[in-house]
């Protein structure tokens, strides 16, 4: 699993980003350059929280964002 984070300024403009998460992603979930993946071959079925903080760079830009993954049995 893997989806990709984009920073946008406020005309929309993408901006270049570091991203992080918070604690909340309980080993489950990191950050890989500019996506968000899974970093257990296998995760538990359930829903995950997950707050992700981007940090602009070169300009004084930081925004954050949360998600709810849902992990189901396939």
């Amino acid at each position: 699993m893997s989806e990709p984070l984009t920073l946008y300024d406020a005309a929309g403009t993408v901006r270049a980003a570091n991203f992080m998460l918070d604690t909340a992603a309980a080993g489950f979930f990191g950050i890989s350059g500019n996506n968000l993946v899974a970093v257990q071959v296998s995760v538990p079925v359930g829903l995950y929280g997950v707050h992700v903080c981007g940090n602009a760079e070169n300009v004084a830009q930081t925004d954050e964002a949360d998600f709810i993954i849902t992990v189901t049995a396939t």
